[in-house]
């Protein structure tokens, strides 16, 4: 896993702590493309795209790109391979069956892949709401389809701007054309200088551009504790709680049969996460906690439906038979509903553990050759990131607003959580790591937490502590 997905997580947990960044301020340019001049193909002609004086990038015409994907072809000796040749790959236009080499992170093996990429010779080989970007401005390899709200100046009548933005999520670059506004708090990325890995860019939403940090506002997945104890569902055979996977399988059963546990381990947790989150809806409302929190917590519900489903899908897949969930058993699962209880349950539940299950999912997503297994792993991560900011942010109004003489006892559970966690991660070496097929474990999973612990953890602890004393 690189560093960059931990310098920007941690900024996200930061900005939950302390209560956001201060809002950006007007800059004093205007939201006009100034002294533009054409950025020029690699044979000389003009792209349809032009670079601002501030260094800010516009698309002012569709253009014709040469499609070539220019990198090596899978040899057919690979570790892994989801790919043979260039026929195989049909999904898209101008596909490359193409070869490289992943892991090494973390003292893990490297290992060989095959995998498909595809390009674009105009925007007429991307999908609707998409515009092929080539590399002399994407930066790319070959020319990219990327997500597009506006295809030149004429779809912008606010500003006659289409501008083109380059956001880096913490896991890759998400490319986008979008119509700047009159309402934009910055231009250029040359804007956004506080901070790590923050570009200017209009959000998933598409609003008014601004600079950002990254992901908006352990096992993987909110446990449901009951007296310390995680509490899941045992597993039935069922098809209703699986999504469809077309996820590459591993040619050897043993292999196989490892990745299926795994997989049916994480759905259980994700889908019992379902029950925390609903029972941490009860407490807030035992709090008088504002909307925006409830808004959160039961969005975050419904977003680990969806993991569970995939988890679950993925287990079904690699075990050749359908699986999901039986009863959930809820005996003496009632909520604490005072202010300690529920400090205390958030911070074991979830400050710690869901901010290492986010950096956990990053770094199986890095390592996974499987792409459409990748994506969907750097998806469930974004998810997790912004629960763990949501459970942050919970305990920052907690102490604010409800409880602040806890403030003290709160700083002590974090640190003992950490400390515990900690341990865990040493004790967990020997487990399954096969990351080609999203299983991240072993080493590889203990040195990405004790990162995590030291880039992440230890300054929210410290930015908690500090936010604390000046309240």
């Amino acid at each position: 896993m690189r560093l960059a997905p931990l310098n920007i997580l941690r900024l996200t947990l930061l900005a939950a702590i302390t209560g956001g960044c201060p809002p950006a301020e007007k800059p004093d340019v205007e939201p006009t493309c100034v002294d533009g001049t054409s950025i020029l193909l690699e044979d000389g002609s003009p792209s349809g795209f032009e670079r601002c004086a501030d260094g800010a990038i516009n698309r002012v015409e569709a253009g014709t790109f040469d499609p070539t994907i220019d990198l090596a072809r899978c040899a057919g000796d690979e570790d892994s391979r989801t790919c043979a040749a260039d026929g195989e790959c049909a999904d898209g236009a101008h596909g490359a069956c193409v070869t490289g080499e992943a892991g090494g992170s973390y003292g893990e093996e490297v290992y060989s892949y095959c995998a498909c990429l595809y390009s674009c010779a105009s925007d007429a080989d991307c999908a609707t709401g998409e515009a092929c970007v080539p590399p002399e401005v994407s930066g790319a390899a070959y020319a990219t389809c990327v997500a597009a709200t506006c295809a030149d100046a004429g779809d912008c009548a606010a500003t006659a701007e289409c501008g083109y933005s380059a956001y880096f999520n913490g896991c890759g670059a998400i490319l986008a054309l979008d119509c700047r506004t009159e309402e934009d708090a910055c231009h250029s990325d040359n804007e956004c200088t506080e901070g790590d890995g923050r570009s200017c860019w209009p959000g998933d939403d598409g609003v008014a551009w601004s600079c950002g940090y990254g992901y908006g506002d352990c096992d993987i997945g909110r446990p449901l504790l009951v007296a310390g104890v995680a509490r899941v569902a045992p597993a039935a055979p069922r098809a209703d709680w699986t999504e469809p996977s077309d996820v590459s399988v591993p040619l050897d059963a043993d292999t196989r049969a490892a990745a299926a546990a795994y997989w049916a381990r994480v759905a259980a947790f994700e889908h019992a996460s379902v029950g925390s989150f609903a029972r941490v809806t009860l407490q807030l409302l035992a709090l008088g906690a504002p909307p925006e929190l409830l808004f959160a917590t039961q969005a975050a519900a419904t977003d680990e439906l969806r993991h569970a489903q995939l988890a679950y899908g993925l287990a079904s897949r690699f075990g050749g038979a359908p699986t999901g969930p039986g009863p959930l058993p809820l005996a003496d699962a009632a909520p604490a509903l005072d202010a300690r209880g529920v400090l205390l349950a958030l911070i074991n539940e979830a400050c710690i553990g869901e901010t290492l299950g986010a950096a956990e999912l990053y770094a199986a997503a890095d390592a996974c050759v499987d792409t459409s297994l990748a994506a969907r792993l750097r998806a469930v991560a974004d998810d997790e990131a912004k629960h763990a900011a949501l459970a942050w942010r919970t305990v920052r109004w907690i102490l604010a607003d409800v409880a602040p003489e806890l403030r003290d006892e709160a700083v002590a559970a974090l640190r003992d959580a950490a400390d515990r966690a900690a341990a865990a991660s040493n004790d967990a070496v020997t487990a399954p790591h096969f990351p080609a097929w999203g299983v991240f474990g072993g080493a590889a999973r203990a040195a990405a937490h004790r990162a995590t612990l030291a880039a992440v953890i230890a300054p929210c602890i410290d930015a908690c502590v500090a936010h604390a004393r000046a309240a």
